[in-house]
């Protein structure tokens, strides 16, 4: 702690101040990170002690894939929407985010395992959506439109233009709130947001509430399931363009999560695999393949630990403490916080501030001093959602009440606004955030 100034000072905490001699544990942050993939059959019942048994710690986020081929010719009957209150609710109590992708295929074969007509699977994504939409602090983003191969959009008759339209359209009006879109390739990006001037027309007509939140997620993301196979990623963009749609999604698709999976091809150096994720902003990827890929990373080191360890750690936001500020004279805190991972905190954070101050009494009953801590007070501060970029550096001015004389505590925490979850900083153990120091004389 270092104090300057000469009447009321200013109090400065710095990277030293966060660390234990322990040193950093591994954080798990929301939002961000490897997952797992956990497939349904809409039609089955739910086995949550097998669930439980599969279920990583380490994880934020889970995939979680709804086959939906028994309902192929039919409506979705009530006991498959209460099949998938079930799941959700399961990831909700876990606190999971849940990348959610409906699919009537998990073998390869869309074709033959889609409805007849594309009106059925309407249908199906209206019934199902108006459940999903309930979810949508556990839901961080649809992957996928319910078409294609293992739902990835692709091999399908139904990703023609007219009928990706249609499916968009179907979605966007559902009114699923918070709830990100990511689809597969970049064109899709464009063909969905640039031609749909009837949706953007009713979104205008939508409440305040839904407005709100649906502006923001006119950006839609993108989920890259074949990265590093090629220099295009197996397709994923257009190679006659790659130079313009690799600049698209760098610069103007940065308030979505981005991610999927890496896929054996290129074998592709360390430094071309941070250059690629740190241009795509990844924020998450798939934990149990390639597997080819990822044990090639297990097995190099890399700095402090394996390419695997530095990939995990700097996947989305990490954000870096670099210093906290009380400032008597302004009567605010002060913090300056550094993102080094490859994407954006994209979703809105809020500081909470705890201050509290020490006391001393004289019981004359007993004639000996007394001590405690009483609150003094609480303040909170909302950071918007991708406000920090990666690379870039944010500094927030928090405004407190005067504090009398006396010796005080102050506690921070930094969490994400929605379910108030917290997040941690790379280079700093919760506790150090604990019961810092401070004195106004």
């Amino acid at each position: 702690m270092i104090s300057f100034g000469r009447k009321k000072k200013k109090i400065l905490f710095e990277d030293k101040d966060f660390n234990s001699r322990e040193g950093i544990r591994y954080q798990v942050n929301p939002g961000r990170g490897f997952y797992q993939v956990y497939p349904f059959d809409l039609s089955k019942e739910l086995d949550t002690a097998y669930l439980d048994t599969t279920m990583d710690n380490r994880d934020s986020l889970c995939l979680v894939e709804i086959c939906l081929k028994a309902y192929r010719k039919c409506e979705i009957p009530s006991e498959g929407i209460h099949a998938l209150h079930r799941i959700l609710e399961y990831f909700r109590r876990k606190q999971k985010d849940v990348i959610l992708r409906f699919t009537y295929d998990l073998e390869g074969h869309a074709a033959e395992a889609e409805p007849e007509n594309l009106e059925m699977i309407l249908s199906h994504m209206k019934s199902l959506l108006g459940a999903v939409k309930l979810y949508d602090q556990t839901v961080l983003m649809m992957q996928g439109l319910f078409v294609g191969n293992w739902g990835e959009m692709h091999s399908s008759r139904y990703t023609t233009d007219r009928a990706l339209k249609k499916l968009y359209e179907t979605y966007r009006l559902s009114d699923v709130g918070y709830i990100y879109l990511a689809v597969r390739t970049p064109a899709m990006i464009h063909l969905l947001l640039d031609e749909n001037p009837r949706i953007r027309r009713q979104m205008e007509e939508k409440s305040s509430y839904y407005s709100e939140h649906l502006r923001h997620l006119d950006k839609i993301g993108l989920f890259d399931d074949a990265m590093l196979y090629s220099e295009d990623d197996c397709g994923t963009f257009n190679r006659q363009s790659l130079q313009e749609e690799m600049g698209f999604i760098q610069e103007h698709v940065t308030k979505v999560p981005i991610g999927g999976e890496v896929l054996y091809g290129m074998q592709a150096s360390n430094a071309y695999v941070l250059d690629h994720f740190k241009k795509l902003h990844v924020s998450y990827l798939n934990r149990q393949y390639d597997q080819r890929v990822l044990d090639q990373w297990r097995g190099e080191d890399y700095l402090d630990g394996s390419f695997y360890d530095y990939i995990e750690k700097y996947l989305g936001y990490c954000l870096h403490l670099n210093q906290v500020i009380y400032d008597p004279v302004e009567n605010e805190i002060q913090v300056e916080v550094t993102n080094l991972g490859f994407g954006a905190l994209q979703e809105t954070a809020e500081w909470k501030i705890l201050i509290e101050q020490e006391w001393t009494n004289w019981n004359m009953d007993h004639g000996e001093k007394e001590t405690g801590i009483s609150l003094e007070q609480e303040a909170r501060y909302r950071v918007r959602h991708a406000s920090l970029q990666p690379g870039k550096t944010a500094k927030w001015n928090i405004k407190i009440n005067s504090l009398p004389k006396g010796k005080y505590h102050l506690t921070m925490n930094f969490v994400r606004f929605k379910d108030q979850r917290p997040i941690y900083f790379s280079n700093v153990n919760p506790e150090a955030m604990e019961r810092l120091p401070i004195e106004q004389p």
